[in-house]
């Protein structure tokens, strides 16, 4: 059953949610699923950090096919991203993830089933989105939680760079509140980030939260997750 609201731990008001029209340049394009890699019959999705590694050369395999960005890989070495013939390897340093090379860097890309969580935008329009939680499965220790923060970046010569703030908020403070993602659910955030980035212009963009599991106080780990989408005129 698919949630309208996240839970709220903490009772405060955020202006990032705020309403406002609809807009008739809104996206149409069908939302595209995060870059993904299949290794070993297991499935993962990047995380958007660069590594300062270099992998043993024999570990060093490349891609063997590229899909659809709006479908995920179902077999070895298969890609959703538009890098052909790109190099990949397995790593197993205390976690088992892979890194694969995009424009000369080494990018990790983490277990699907981790968490068992994924993000997709809808209802996309220049001054906000619905950004929808996906979990199912998955082994996290305790209860996933998100704040308030978030952040975008578009793409720009095959690189993620910030989109730069309106100069009246860049000394921007992010209230305290923390939300639950439910549980083998499909849990629903409306961002309005007008009072920050205002109006997007045309372009691949993605939007970023940082996702907490939370086993309890001091105890948790962190994980950055993206929602990919498109503005469109």
């Amino acid at each position: 059953m698919k949630k309208s609201a996240l839970m709220i731990l903490s009772i405060f008001v955020m202006l990032s949610f705020m309403g406002c029209d609809k807009q008739k340049n809104a996206s149409e394009t069908p939302n595209s699923l995060p870059p993904s890699i299949m290794v070993d019959g297991e499935l993962f999705i990047t995380t958007g950090s660069e590594l300062p590694i270099e992998p043993a050369e024999s570990a060093i395999k490349t891609a063997s096919s590229v899909i659809k960005e709006t479908e995920l890989p179902s077999k070895d070495g298969e890609i959703n991203f538009p890098v052909p013939d790109a190099k990949y390897a397995k790593i197993n340093d205390k976690e088992e993830y892979v890194v694969v090379m995009m424009d000369k860097e080494w990018v990790k890309f983490a277990k699907k089933e981790s968490w068992g969580l994924e993000l997709s935008a809808t209802k996309i329009e220049p001054t906000g989105l619905t950004l929808e939680f996906h979990q199912s499965g998955g082994n996290p220790e305790g209860d996933l939680q998100t704040g308030s923060y978030y952040w975008l970046e578009t793409e720009v010569d095959k690189k993620w760079v910030s989109v730069e703030m309106l100069p009246s908020v860049h000394d921007l403070g992010w209230t305290a509140e923390a939300y639950i993602i439910l549980m083998n659910d499909t849990t629903e955030l409306e961002v309005n980030w007008s009072w920050i980035y205002g109006e997007l212009p045309e372009g691949s963009y993605r939007i970023g939260k940082e996702i907490m599991d939370f086993k309890g106080t001091g105890s948790y780990d962190l994980s950055n997750y993206y929602a990919y989408f498109e503005i469109a005129k």
